[in-house]
């Protein structure tokens, strides 16, 4: 009796120290988050909020207010600071804005993040995502065909990737719209897509999409759509996966991808416009956005730019691209 006695105390005595270790480790975690973001500061949590389901409120994302600042990140955000002003100061940009974010702890640096630009194509991630929303509901849609005339050719630089008078699968054109840009694709598939799974790919997302030309967004807000496709929020597992390595062909590789080395996986898409006075090309807007998959690391980078040559807007692109993969490579070494 005795011994099963001192069996319950030394197993008592055994919870009871498990209990104090698992209780200290969860007090410093509480410390030590508490020193890094002190308790006055909140996280800004946005929820679906559907009044067909009033029990539930999914989570879609999670941010830091704006008055958070990461030191680990002050290096990557000062030289990408430099590197503009030295681009502004030749004259090659009028303006660049960058904001980049760690996957894997939600810390952020900017410059001019919440800037407004056209996103011109890149308004064709959010259509792909409405089209894959609906290809989770009806699987058969993927593979219906849609006839292209060749009448009302519109293809980025004109340059017809379509071929005129033959059938193409949903998914065919989806792959054309992103990986090549292709407009002619894009005007296809706007046909077929439901306009409210479009707008529910915005607003589930904190945006709203207008009935005008004037549309605009910035690099922070932009890169929400690939936290929701990263996290797989809007889409299902299998449709995030599929978005994404469509996203990491597409064929521009002149901007963030320029910037990285080539056995690091890229998912992104850009975008071009043309801003116009009386007919006349006053500016250009040149962006890339997308998810670099650096190993245990991955994070979101968005440049939006404006100035008057593609190629020195796409050199800008790379150059912010390549210091900030150089500066958070210094951070979290590749193992």
């Amino acid at each position: 009796m005795n011994t099963e006695q001192n069996q319950k105390t030394h197993l008592v005595k055994v919870l009871l120290a498990v209990s104090l270790i698992a209780a200290g480790a969860g007090i410093e975690y509480i410390l030590t988050r508490n020193k890094q973001f002190p308790s006055r500061i909140e996280p800004i949590v946005t929820r679906k909020i559907n009044p067909l389901y009033p029990l539930i409120k999914p989570m879609v994302r999670i941010d830091f207010p704006p008055q958070l600042n990461f030191p680990e990140l002050s290096g990557l955000k000062n030289k990408v600071s430099a590197f503009i002003g030295q681009q502004q100061a030749t004259g090659k940009i009028k303006r660049a804005s960058f904001y980049f974010r760690d996957t894997n702890n939600a810390h952020w640096t900017g410059i001019g993040q919440d800037d407004k630009y056209h996103p011109a194509s890149l308004f064709k991630l959010p259509f792909l995502m409405a089209l894959y929303k609906e290809a989770e509901i009806d699987p058969t849609l993927l593979n219906k065909k849609i006839y292209f005339s060749g009448v009302g050719h519109n293809s980025t630089d004109q340059i017809q990737h379509l071929v005129s008078g033959r059938d193409y699968t949903v998914e065919e054109l989806a792959r054309a719209m992103i990986k090549q840009s292709d407009n002619d694709a894009k005007d296809l598939l706007l046909k077929k897509i439901d306009h409210q799974s479009l707008t529910e790919a915005l607003n589930d997302n904190g945006m709203g999409l207008q009935d005008s030309s004037e549309n605009t967004m910035s690099p922070r807000i932009y890169t929400i759509f690939f936290r929701t496709l990263y996290n797989a929020s809007f889409l299902n597992q299998d449709m995030s996966e599929r978005a994404l390595e469509l996203l990491s062909e597409v064929d521009f590789k002149d901007g963030l991808v320029a910037g990285v080395p080539s056995i690091f996986k890229i998912a992104h898409k850009f975008g071009e416009y043309a801003n116009l006075d009386s007919g006349s090309v006053v500016s250009l807007e040149l962006h890339d956005c997308g998810l670099i998959y650096y190993p245990n690391h991955p994070y979101y980078l968005c440049v939006m730019t404006e100035g008057y040559s593609r190629d020195d807007l796409a050199a800008v692109i790379k150059g912010i691209s390549s210091i900030s993969f150089s500066e958070f490579s210094k951070l979290y070494p590749a193992q």
